[in-house]
């Protein structure tokens, strides 16, 4: 085939399908493909999915609905559908949108390349969904961006590496276990080298991955060691390496939260001040449930401790509305703990049935509307907590990340070490520095500063190298 193929990825959903993403791309270019700018100029459209709302699996059929006048101009062009949908839905994706020639499950990515370069435009589609039969489920030294889309360098400056796949937990509502599989860690030394790949590079900023990534166990037969849980030892090693600045990991599970983990945030000083420690919801009867395995005063327990190891830490959390039998009650329960807790933010969602979980077939489901207004409620109450949090830090002087550019002209954007978004004036030769911002003005989701500390940009890096 011509050496000029060229490639467009669409992802939708959480951070380890845009890493993902990023990895198929990565092969792809190995294998001789190039990153096409739009869908039309394209010989291969990978759509990258999420399933985990009904509303997420239905935009993934819109698109594929916009792709049929493509695939009648350019007959040739392969279209390809990865991720929980392609998982979930298998074949039957076909039957709902014919434009489809590729379904790959999630753990298959890697066999991509090799399908294109032997493709038959005159096959049947090819359905792949499970484990895959030999090849490796990661891809290891390759570099995923993580703000691709502010970054204008393209530079590694943040990067993922994903530490384990699947879930274990089989919660009520969720289907990751299902299109995920079970918990599956990657041995340690293959982290740290890809680690250390990425900082050879020039990445400086790390974030962790997993479904469940403080359940992260290579070998869950050893013998539990006294030094912490092997989450908490891999987060020491990868910390320690050479060229490291800052390191991150998500998303937590409230039940795998130990005590060696929490300390962490008070010993470890390349470890950001940043947790996301889902609830889900307030009331005790609902937690139950939904299977989450905790309640409410263990999950306020965690608060306080990792309150007391880092004072300065933000927290947020996931909420999710109108569960299956959730009364008012349960749900003032919930809007009780937001203004107990004061989370700096939260990603909050309306519950959705969806295939093959527990919760699909519980009765005193609500209806949408009532849904919504619950919805409306916790965005509401959040919005003022947001708020009043940002504005406390009009003043302080925060230590920020540069990792592109800002909405307006000559200005740029990066990261405090607790996860809050700054812009501020500065030149494009910060990008990629830390530099200490003054906080002049918030509002709930961004903060706005002045630079009052900028080192010259080569002094800083030989500096942190």
């Amino acid at each position: 085939m011509c050496a000029q193929r060229r490639f467009f990825i669409t992802t939708f959903g959480c951070q380890m399908n845009a890493y993902d993403s990023w990895r198929l791309a990565t092969l792809l270019e190995k294998n001789g493909w190039q990153a096409a700018e739009s869908r039309s100029q394209a010989d291969f459209v990978f759509l990258n999915t999420c399933s985990i709302r009904e509303k997420a699996a239905l935009k993934v059929l819109a698109h594929l609905r916009e792709l049929a006048p493509l695939k009648k101009q350019n007959p040739s062009l392969i279209v390809g559908v990865g991720g929980c949908v392609a998982e979930q839905e298998g074949i039957a994706l076909y039957d709902k949108a014919p434009t489809v020639d590729l379904v790959v499950g999630p753990r298959r990515l890697a066999e991509i390349p090799y399908l294109l370069d032997s493709w038959d435009k005159d096959c049947s589609p090819i359905i792949l969904a499970g484990d895959p039969p030999q090849e490796a489920v990661f891809n290891p030294q390759n570099v995923y961006p993580l703000y691709p889309q502010d970054d204008k360098t393209n530079s590694p400056l943040s990067a993922f590496i994903t530490i384990m796949e699947g879930c274990n937990n089989f919660c009520a509502y969720c289907v990751v276990p299902y299109l995920r599989g079970r918990e599956v860690s990657r041995p340690e030394a293959d982290i740290l080298a890809e680690a250390k790949s990425l900082l050879a590079k020039g990445t400086r900023e790390i974030t962790l991955l997993g479904q469940n990534v403080n359940s992260y166990d290579p070998d869950p037969g050893a013998k539990a060691s006294q030094s912490g849980s092997p989450f908490s030892r891999l987060l020491a090693r990868v910390a320690a390496l050479e060229g490291l600045w800052r390191l991150r990991f998500t998303t937590s599970h409230p039940k795998d939260l130990d005590p060696s983990l929490t300390r962490l945030y008070g010993t470890l000083p390349k470890l950001m001040p940043h947790i996301h420690l889902p609830l889900q919801a307030g009331s005790d009867k609902v937690l139950s449930k939904m299977g989450r395995s905790y309640t409410k005063a263990h999950y306020l327990s965690l608060i306080d401790a990792l309150r007391k190891s880092c004072p300065q830490i933000a927290i947020t959390t996931d909420i999710i509305v109108g569960f299956p039998g959730e009364t008012e009650e349960d749900f003032q329960e919930t809007l009780a703990i937001l203004e107990s807790i004061q989370f700096d933010s939260i990603f909050s969602f309306k519950y959705s049935d969806r295939p093959n979980t527990k919760a699909n077939n519980l009765p005193n489901k609500l209806p949408e509307e009532e849904k919504s207004r619950r919805l409306s409620l916790i965005i509401e109450l959040q919005k003022e907590i947001s708020r009043k949090l940002n504005m406390a830090l009009i003043g302080s002087h925060q230590e920020v990340l540069v990792y592109g550019h800002g909405r307006e002209p000559n200005q740029l954007a990066g990261r405090t070490g607790n996860f809050k978004i700054v812009h501020f004036p500065g030149q494009k030769e910060l990008i990629g520095e830390l530099v200490t911002v003054s906080i002049t003005n918030s509002g709930p989701v961004t903060l706005k500063g002045e630079i009052i500390d900028a080192l010259n940009p080569t002094l800083r890096k030989s500096q942190r190298a």
